[in-house]
């Protein structure tokens, strides 16, 4: 750009240039000089000329001066609309007079809008004050000032801004604010998380239970501690942190120095140590020791958990599985051990191997359990009994030693859990001595007590007056446990005692059960009932317990009954923890509002709790109704098909089991709700085999939720629709804009072209007329030099008219600059809000208008060097 003159000089200047180059051309036509009229007719003819020449050089200085306006005002809408960040100009009294399209983008609307309003409006009401202390400051200091506030957008929603503030005056002297807006939302919110985090952090680190250390693995120093830990060493945390962990660890520090190293390359490891507290005691320990960077240093975070008591337990858990393994080797009754689902034998002791004759290889090479049985088919209806009712006993079997001898024997089969596997554990004794002498006693008093004895169960025998017969160990040693006085059984409990008296004379809380035992004992005496059973308390001295009685009649012809007491205590204290469990889920599912659901697959039964009823507008009492396919009617009729489709999903062994569905339904008041439905199937054995039992889950309401979704979808349609609406209108706007421009082209081209075919028409044909006179040779080249200053001034505008930049439109002009300018397809779509498919059409029809179809030239290099000339 050139600088700024004085007018008058410049004027000076451009005249002195014009005369220079006049004289210049006249030095050229001597001839003519002394053929001119008077002096009067050369000095205007040397005005006119030296005028002449002035136009010219004020013509190529207004088309340069164009040339270089059209860059900056190029430069200005990069550098000034498109900016990243917004600039508003605010006047002294607070109204915004310039934006930027950045700055009009943040506040959400154009920038024809954001023009003369009050800049307060777009500040968040709490900022406000901060805005007009730094503006105050600025008037007064002239200082820029920098600083942070929030702003809110047309939808109201606000968020963070850097501001950049300075001032400026108008060409009146008036004061102007230069605003620079820089959002710095993000940054501000990972701000929030990151303190959020380190509080998090900081609070789990010092308030945690666990006993956390940081150190620096080159030094082994205690870089923090938390106060768990200062309370399990016993050093305080000012201590610990002038500590070194080889002072707590006992192993050497060589040893610690490697362990570190090693944490450090594999970025996490598990140790168990042996660490010295304040006290000089020494206790076992188990680390965890992970790697983590603070302030770019690499460091150990290390929590510390006291083992000791679990080191003691697995001590003697050790010494506890030696003496049971040494008493499972060396017992005298044959036990095995096998799997529960294959039947496949995976231990036996010595007395096993012995009595059938087999190495311990042979039988645990694959052998089953019912290969030791003389007769499989009836092993394996046992063994699927036994896995039903959770252990048996099989008084006579007949097993097959290694060489074929069948001998009889007693099998006890219980079932057990070993690391999640389920195993039996079978006891088998040989009876053949057994089976004769029980042949030869089977009507002796031995024989019976034997028998009683051999049983864990409590049984007394009475006669057909309630007189106890006989009793087994079991009952003694209960009578002897029961009594008060040490050593003396409880009264009235041996043989010989009227139990039936017992129970008459019974008084306080188990007088009822008494009562009752007494009524059904009778009964079945006199042969009203076949059994009776009770289920009572018994409490000894020490402890709560609950047995079951089972009364049954003694031989054909009731001469007296078998009375079996069984201890059940711990089958009713799971009962009672059960109902206590059941309890506390019925309250949270109360205080929570959601639902709770069981239904069982194989009985067809339902359990729904009052919470669940409520919601599909039941009393606790109702029951919900079913249709034919066993679905609940008041599930939506459009949401049925779906619903069905997970139920059986859930019901797939080969699936997770998981049911998870969202449905509508109609209430008993005809109200819509929307629920989700979650549960979880049990299957029976392995799940991808089982059959399913029944589903446990809860149901909760989303109501809510579901409308305040479909809210937020009817918001977002709104939206899209008027931004359709807008992009319609802006596209109406731009076509009646693109036809005006069109035609005041069309205006201008015709007025150029008048006016070259005026030139044309009279101008030269004058001139003609003049070089056929008859003139004097000065006259005649006279004419011939205002001919040529005549097409000189006609040339410019013929050849615009005859360029093929003038048949460009107005959005082809646009085009073919920012191609000119080096923009990418990606930037003019969105320089100027078109689609690729629109830029890529203004490419060929350049390329066509140009002359440049079926021509190696890059379209770039062409625009550059036309518009250079």
């Amino acid at each position: 750009m050139n600088n700024h003159k004085d007018p008058s000089q410049q004027g000076g200047e451009l005249r002195k240039m014009a005369e220079d180059i006049c004289q210049e051309r006249f030095l050229l036509l001597p001839d003519i000089q002394k053929d001119l009229p008077p002096e009067e007719t050369r000095k205007i003819f040397h005005e006119l000329q030296v005028h002449q020449i002035e136009l010219e050089m004020q013509n190529e200085e207004l088309r340069r001066a164009q040339s270089e306006l059209g860059i900056v005002k190029d430069q200005y809408f990069d550098l000034y609309n498109l900016a990243p960040v917004g600039y508003v100009t605010v006047s002294k009294s607070g109204l915004i007079l310039k934006a930027n399209l950045t700055a009009a983008s943040m506040v959400g609307v154009s920038r024809e809008i954001l023009i003369k309003k009050p800049i307060c409006q777009f500040l968040f009401k709490d900022d406000q004050d901060i805005y007009y202390l730094h503006c105050k400051r600025l008037l007064e200091t002239g200082i820029p000032q920098i600083f942070e506030l929030r702003i809110k957008n047309i939808d109201e929603t606000v968020f963070w801004v850097r501001l950049n503030v300075a001032i400026s005056f108008e060409s009146a002297g008036r004061p102007m604010l230069m605003l620079v807006l820089i959002d710095i939302s993000e940054l501000k919110r990972t701000e929030e998380a990151l303190n959020i985090s380190e509080e998090k952090f900081r609070k789990l680190f010092e308030d945690g239970k666990t006993v956390s250390l940081i150190i620096d693995s080159d030094t082994g120093n205690i870089v923090d501690a938390n106060r768990s830990a200062a309370e399990f060493y016993g050093w305080s945390i000012k201590e610990l942190r002038q500590m070194c962990i080889q002072k707590i660890n006992t192993l050497p520090p060589d040893k610690i120095c490697n362990e570190m190293k090693e944490t450090m390359a594999m970025n996490s490891m598990k140790f168990e140590f042996r660490h010295r507290k304040a006290d000089g005691s020494i206790i076992d320990v188990e680390v965890f020791s992970s790697r983590i960077s603070i302030a770019g240093k690499d460091l150990l975070y290390s929590i510390i958990h006291d083992i000791s008591d679990r080191k003691m337990v697995e001590k003697a858990l050790q010494e506890n599985e030696e003496k049971y393994r040494k008493v499972f080797e060396n017992h005298v009754t044959a036990i095995c051990i096998f799997d529960l689902e294959t039947f496949q034998l995976i231990d036996a002791n010595k007395t096993h191997l012995q009595l059938y004759g087999y190495s311990r290889e042979e039988m645990l090479a694959g052998m089953k359990v019912y290969d030791l049985s003389a007769d499989k088919e009836a092993s394996l209806v046992s063994l699927r009994i036994a896995q039903s009712k959770g252990g048996i006993f099989v008084p006579l079997r007949y097993h097959k030693k290694k060489d074929g001898t069948i001998f009889p024997v007693e099998i006890v089969e219980e079932p057990f859990l070993l690391q999640g596997r389920c195993l039996m554990f079978g006891m088998v004794r040989d009876i053949t001595r057994r089976s004769i002498i029980e042949k030869q006693l089977q009507d002796s008093q031995i024989f019976n007590l034997a028998i009683l004895n051999s049983l864990s169960d409590e049984i007394v025998v009475l006669d057909h007056n309630g007189i106890i017969l006989a009793v087994n160990e079991s009952w003694t040693r209960f009578a002897l446990e029961n009594s008060r006085e040490p050593g003396i059984p409880v009264p009235n409990t041996g043989v010989g005692a009227d139990y039936m008296w017992v129970c008459r004379v019974a008084t306080g809380l188990e007088s009822d059960d008494a009562l009752k035992t007494l009524n059904g004992i009778q009964s079945v005496l006199d042969g009203q009932i076949s059994r009776f059973s009770l289920e009572y308390s018994c409490n000894s001295p020490f402890q709560v317990r609950w047995f079951t009685m089972n009364v049954t009649p003694l031989g054909p012809d009731n001469r007296g009954v078998v009375v079996v007491h069984t201890d059940i205590t711990e089958r009713k204290i799971a009962e009672v923890k059960l109902q206590q469990s059941e309890e506390r889920l019925k309250a949270a599912a109360k205080a929570a509002g959601f639902g709770v659901y069981s239904y069982d697959f194989c009985l067809g039964e339902a359990y729904y709790s009052p919470e669940f009823l409520a919601l599909f507008g039941l009393a606790s009492t109702s029951t919900l109704e079913l249709d034919t396919d066993l679905v609940v009617k008041a599930i939506h009729p459009k949401d049925k098909s779906e619903f069905l489709a997970c139920i059986n999903i859930a019901k797939d062994p080969n699936g997770s089991g998981m049911l998870d569905h969202e449905c509508r339904i109609i209430r008993s008041d005809s109200q819509v709700r929307w629920l989700r439905v979650i549960g979880q199937t049990i299957f029976s054995g392995k799940q991808s085999f089982g059959q399913p039992l029944y589903i446990n889950g809860i149901i909760l309401d989303i109501t809510e939720r579901k409308m305040a979704e479909e809210a937020l979808m009817k918001a977002h349609d709104e939206l899209e629709r008027r931004v359709l609406d807008r992009t319609a209108d802006l596209e109406k706007t731009n076509a009646t804009l693109a036809m005006m421009l069109d035609y005041a082209r069309k205006a201008e081209a015709d007025i150029q072209e008048r006016v070259v075919a005026n030139l044309r028409t009279n101008s030269f044909q004058i001139l003609d007329l003049l070089k056929k006179q008859q003139l004097t040779k000065g006259a005649h080249e006279l004419v011939e030099l205002l001919e040529s200053n005549t097409q000189n001034l006609a040339h410019p505008l013929a050849r615009r008219l005859e360029s093929p930049f003038f048949r460009l439109t107005t959005r082809e002009m646009q085009v073919a600059n920012f191609i000119r300018q080096g923009k990418s397809t990606k930037d003019i779509m969105r320089l100027l809000n078109l689609s690729y498919q629109t830029v890529e059409s203004h490419r060929n029809n350049l390329r066509k208008k140009l002359g440049l179809c079926h021509k190696k030239i890059n379209l770039q290099t062409f625009l550059n060097s036309e518009f250079a000339e």
